[in-house]
């Protein structure tokens, strides 16, 4: 029996036309898909549906919707990452691995020591990219969104659009207290803030205290932006699944 390929369409009309050329190649050329067979489509939204090809051509492939397979709401407490612009190999790997672990955006934006100082819209569409990718193969139905990037001021104006702000930082306090805790019933978002190679500036800690962010350590030694990425965003994930 063939596994079901699955691939993600924003539309959810009862006929999807895929003209995406990756897509068309891989399900013509590389899969050898034919007509009659059955893949699942994402529509990046919360839904997923079984579909079945109705035509072929080179270029393009026609799709027959043919039932709802999974429908998920958004999750009742959303973990939003925003991390200090960092070489694009490490965004990347930011971008790939948060989106498997649950994260429901990215805030990238710039510290006192970033590495990178903007962001250009194309590689703000290849970070689109990699979520929409890594949330295929991972089974989400939910595409996490990528913002654009923050300077400092305009970041720090986000804080007060979530209930709790975490910041990670080797001079913070340790962060096994809050896994003991239990989250409050109310919450319903969490900021997580992770910096660049090197850390936050001293003032730049103070400046996250007076905006009411708790300040946390994770590891004994020195990690890359990337891996302190990837380890808050899944501590933070397990503590508030194990509290569902």
């Amino acid at each position: 029996m063939l596994r079901k390929e699955r691939i993600y369409f924003p539309s959810a009309s009862s006929l999807l036309e895929i003209k995406d050329i990756d897509v068309v190649h891989k399900l013509n050329d590389v899969l050898r898909r034919k007509k009659g067979q059955s893949l699942l489509v994402f529509d990046g939204q919360g839904k997923e549906y079984e579909a079945r090809i109705k035509s072929q051509q080179k270029r393009k492939i026609i799709l027959e919707v043919v039932r709802l397979v999974r429908y998920e709401p958004l999750p009742k407490i959303q973990i939003d990452l925003a991390f200090s612009l960092l070489k694009s190999q490490r965004a990347d790997f930011i971008i790939e691995k948060a989106t498997e672990i649950g994260i429901n955006s990215f805030t990238p934006f710039v510290s006192s020591y970033s590495q990178i100082r903007s962001v250009s819209l194309s590689k703000l569409s290849r970070w689109h990219n990699i979520a929409q990718e890594a949330s295929r193969q991972s089974g989400r139905l939910w595409i996490p969104k990528v913002n654009h990037a923050l300077k400092w001021q305009e970041f720090l104006s986000i804080f007060s659009h979530y209930q709790r702000c975490l910041v990670f930082d080797k001079r913070g306090g340790g962060f096994i207290k809050v896994i003991k805790s239990k989250p409050s019933p109310r919450l319903r978002n969490i900021l997580v803030v992770i910096g660049p190679e090197g850390g936050f500036s001293p003032s730049e800690v103070k400046t996250f205290q007076a905006q009411g962010a708790e300040i946390f350590n994770i590891a004994s030694f020195i990690l890359r932006a990337e891996t302190a990425a990837i380890l808050a965003s899944g501590l933070v994930k397990i503590w508030l699944d194990d509290a569902v």
